[in-house]
């Protein structure tokens, strides 16, 4: 599948209550949109509504609200990024959410209230792989943003916890708990819908026999 703006597909892909599918292009500063057999909804160029700037996680709510985290990409200045919302699917309609602690969002799960939660990978800095500087890349923090239905930060937005190192993935359970993994410090978190941290995990380091 391809053609619709897709050019360097992003971390998410969500699915509408009507069957199209959402999937960000990180290279394309875009959102490309199919129908459900595969056929391009969105334009050449993708659609960029919102100002989109290297979007990553997408998903869409109860409402079938799109919510895109416009991730920045990593070589930009600390502290940038936003989420995007394109009510009803409706591109034109687009506007931008900021606050609550959001620094270069990655990922985007809605729950069980209609809220999203937003990981915060903290920094941009992929741009330091490979040279001296590729040390700090282990102290990078992060957070989690969490964003209402009524399109605005929640008062215990941003979740903080020092086992946050770049935290990328997260879900949603069924109980609307939210498990989130951090890439630098192979954690996963478990927080409470009202934003405390019920536990931290460590991954286990095993070395694989293959």
């Amino acid at each position: 599948i391809s053609g619709g703006g897709m050019k360097g597909g992003a971390w998410g892909t969500a699915i509408a209550p009507a069957g199209s599918v959402w999937v960000g292009s990180f290279g394309g500063a875009a959102m490309s949109q199919y129908s459900a057999a595969g056929v391009p909804l969105s334009p050449s160029t993708g659609w960029t509504n919102g100002d989109l700037n290297h979007p990553q996680g997408v998903a869409v709510d109860q409402k079938g609200n799109v919510w895109i985290a416009n991730n920045y990409g990593p070589e930009s200045a600390p502290g940038q990024g936003n989420v995007v919302v394109y009510p009803g699917g409706d591109p034109s309609k687009a506007f931008t959410i900021s606050g609550g602690g959001l620094n270069h969002p990655f990922a985007v799960q809605i729950d069980g209230y209609g809220r999203a939660w937003v990981t915060n990978a903290g920094l941009g800095g992929a741009r330091l792989v490979n040279t001296r500087a590729a040390i700090l890349v282990g102290k990078f923090g992060g957070s989690i943003t969490v964003i209402g239905p009524d399109f605005k930060p929640v008062a215990f937005s941003p979740i903080q916890s020092t086992s946050f190192k770049w935290p990328l993935g997260l879900a949603i359970d069924s109980k609307n708990n939210a498990w989130v993994t951090s890439y630098f410090s192979s954690t996963v978190t478990e927080i409470r819908p009202s934003g405390a941290v019920a536990g931290v995990y460590v991954l286990p380091k095993t070395v694989l026999p293959w």
